[in-house]
């Protein structure tokens, strides 16, 4: 892969401008993702000029999900570098449950819609088996939705300290700095870095 002037030039911006996204994607896995991306679009040119146009497909989409696997693991864990984690923008577990619980009532009640929509618009000679891969796939993704569901209910949200009611205080974890949490009922809702 060549490197032209550009690529340099952001390169060059982002040690400066975004120094910890940098270090991560300069570490021991960024080449690796780099070349398996890379190796997905030139898979996804060929099938296209070959006229596969399922491989093409995939290809592109396996280059996507490595791309947002690549910003992901760069930012871990921050969703906003360096004011929001994934732990200060979590919210309350009550409100998580009922999130899954209406995503997995709407997966139910949609996937066999999609797959039905499919059997009837993208029939072909064999469409039991392209339903039955539709409907096999809503219940996978019903399923996940479950096992996360069940995940999540054996969590119990952290205890916040005594007397906490309505208020922020002050937690010290384990690791790190002190951070500002709000208590909701008892327990620890969003925290967030104390800032300047």
């Amino acid at each position: 892969m060549s490197r032209d002037g550009s690529s340099v030039n952001v390169q060059g911006v982002a040690r400066t401008g975004a120094p910890v996204i940098f270090a991560r994607l300069t570490s021991w896995w960024g080449p690796l993702l780099v070349a398996a991306t890379s190796v997905s679009a030139l898979g996804a040119l060929v099938a296209l000029w070959r006229r596969q146009f399922r491989w093409a497909r995939a290809a592109a989409v396996t280059q996507v999900t490595l791309i947002l696997i690549g910003w992901g693991l760069a930012q871990f864990p921050h969703l906003v570098v360096p004011d929001v984690t994934l732990m200060n923008a979590a919210t309350v577990a009550s409100t998580q449950h009922a999130l899954l619980t209406a995503l997995a009532v709407g997966a139910v009640v949609l996937f066999p819609a999609f797959a039905h929509l499919f059997y009837v618009f993208k029939r072909r000679p064999q469409p039991r088996a392209a339903g039955r891969r539709a409907v096999a796939f809503g219940l996978l993704v019903v399923g996940v939705t479950a096992a996360l569901m069940l995940a999540s209910a054996g969590r119990a949200p952290q205890r916040a300290p005594e007397g906490c009611r309505g208020r922020i205080v002050i937690v010290r974890p384990l690791h790190g700095a002190p951070l500002e949490c709000v208590c909701e009922a008892g327990m620890l809702s969003a925290c967030f870095s104390p800032g300047p």
